[in-house]
């Protein structure tokens, strides 16, 4: 895809840092929630537990099949695609119903949501995977579906809710606003839920659209911001759209805050979430990350509050190494000698001891950050890779994939910030006033102080999404002023 950029003009951009604000007051008084206090996912009412499990990343997706009904321009997948696949759930085959029940117990899931292509596509097969999972699990497993409901009759929606589906999700904007399957699964499925992109051109008919989801009853409507892939992205650009670098596309972002801003105030009884592509990365990649990283991280590494294996080493003179042997000995698991590349890799939890012992010796720490991979299981299990039991015929493959940039600091200036935030999982606040109280008597005038707090806030945005997953609506603007394609 072409990396030209496209930058909205001055007049929309002054738009969006209007609503923008009135967003943040609505999220002040109330009106307005977000998981984690994390406005990447602002939210009006209540979510459906299918979205709760989506947020503690205890959900799993299941592709049932790939073949579809419809060809929409905004769709992410390739609808070129002529012969159904596999069931796939986190990009693994799954062979039967009883493979996904043992993958789902293996990592504690508590939701199931079955996707598409168009899922009643493959109806006997949906409908065996629901009913046996159901069976299986009962009422600790929710079940859902998304679907266009061109197929969506009488008959199959019961045997549906039969088998155990517990809730159904339409995309209306896939079926041009044609209510019909809706107001017919309304009266069989106990929960039904409009999930729909908001499409910029649309965004009318949709706004129009809400005081008939409240009159019929819709339990929730799930907005999404439009994601460009290199399977949409010609469309994308033959509309005009401005696309950011996260990949999603401006003028959804922006209508899906005016839906929100428009009904901060709807006292009636649909609750209203915005599903956007940052909190995708940012939420389900760390249940992704979480899900895995345990099964790959070694003794002597540790796992961040975004799932991602956290490798922290020392860079110390190979002389020095014996006497540090003998004197850590008994923690011998929580560290390793990389006798190649001249690494001491130590557990964050004994830095500050190892960091005492060297003294001056060392001055820097470096960290590497690491995501987790899986694949199904072939005939060879390639090096950082290793082989993840699901059950006696159904394994999987990890792989240890490094994160592009690698960190280092000073250690006598930020290794008490670093120990203190992220391995100890403390407030930064308190930690800036230590942090600032450490060098007052260096900071001689309100102008050092401030080069301080730079200083130190700095250090900590960097570890964004590696350590943290920052709060979002906060940089929101300024990412604004800076669009432009970066595919």
């Amino acid at each position: 895809m072409p990396g030209n950029q496209i930058s909205p003009s001055s007049k929309i951009v002054q738009q969006y840092k209007k609503i923008y604000q009135q967003i943040e007051k609505y999220y002040h008084e109330g009106k307005l929630l977000s998981p984690e206090n994390n406005k990447s996912k602002l939210f009006i009412g209540s979510l459906s537990p299918g979205c709760q499990a989506c947020i503690s990343g205890k959900w799993a997706c299941v592709f049932i099949n790939t073949l579809c009904t419809r060809d929409c321009f905004f769709c992410p997948q390739d609808r070129s695609q002529l012969k159904d696949g596999k069931p796939t759930v986190d990009g693994i085959d799954v062979n039967s119903p009883e493979d996904l029940i043992d993958f789902l117990r293996k990592f504690n899931f508590q939701g199931v949501a079955f996707s598409g292509g168009e899922p009643l596509l493959a109806f006997d097969l949906l409908q065996s995977y629901i009913s046996k999972i159901k069976a299986e699990f009962g009422k600790k497993m929710y079940i859902w579906m998304y679907t266009n409901g061109d197929l969506a009759t009488e008959d199959r929606l019961r045997r549906l809710v039969n088998a155990g589906l517990d809730e159904i999700r339409f995309d209306l904007s896939a079926r041009k606003y044609d209510f019909r399957p809706v107001k017919l699964a309304k009266t069989i499925v106990k929960k039904v839920t409009i999930e729909t992109p908001v499409v910029p051109e649309e965004a009318g008919k949709l706004k129009a659209s809400i005081k008939i989801m409240s009159k019929i009853g819709i339990n929730y409507l799930n907005l999404h911001e439009l994601l460009t892939t290199k399977f949409n992205f010609k469309a994308f650009r033959e509309r005009n759209y401005h696309i950011n670098r996260n990949k999603a596309v401006f003028e959804s972002d922006l209508h899906s805050l005016k839906i929100l801003e428009n009904n901060a105030d709807f006292s009636g009884n649909l609750n209203i979430n915005y599903c956007t592509t940052s909190y995708k990365h940012k939420f389900q990649g760390r249940g992704y990350n979480l899900r895995y990283t345990p099964y790959l991280c070694e003794s002597y590494e540790s796992i961040t509050a975004t799932g991602l294996i956290r490798q922290t080493f020392l860079k110390p003179a190979r002389k020095n190494i014996p006497a540090f042997k003998a004197i850590f000995s008994a923690k011998k698991h929580l560290w390793k000698w990389d006798v190649i590349k001249g690494h001491l890799i130590v557990h964050a939890s004994i830095l500050n001891e190892v960091c005492n012992h060297f003294q001056s010796a060392v001055s820097r720490i470096y960290i590497r950050y690491f995501h987790v991979k899986i694949s199904n299981l072939n005939s060879q299990i390639p090096v950082d890779c290793r082989k993840i039991r699901i059950n006696k015929k159904f394994q999987i493959l990890g792989e240890k994939r490094a994160a592009e940039r690698q960190f280092s600091f000073n250690i006598k200036e930020f290794l008490p910030s670093f120990f203190t935030i992220f391995v100890k999982n403390r407030l930064y606040t308190s930690e800036l006033k230590r942090y600032l109280n450490h060098f007052r008597l260096e900071i001689q005038n309100q102008a050092a102080i401030t080069k301080k707090i730079i200083r130190f806030m700095t250090f900590y945005t960097s570890f964004e999404d590696f350590e943290y997953l920052g709060k979002e609506m906060n940089s929101r603007i300024s990412r604004i002023n800076n669009m432009g394609i970066n595919l």
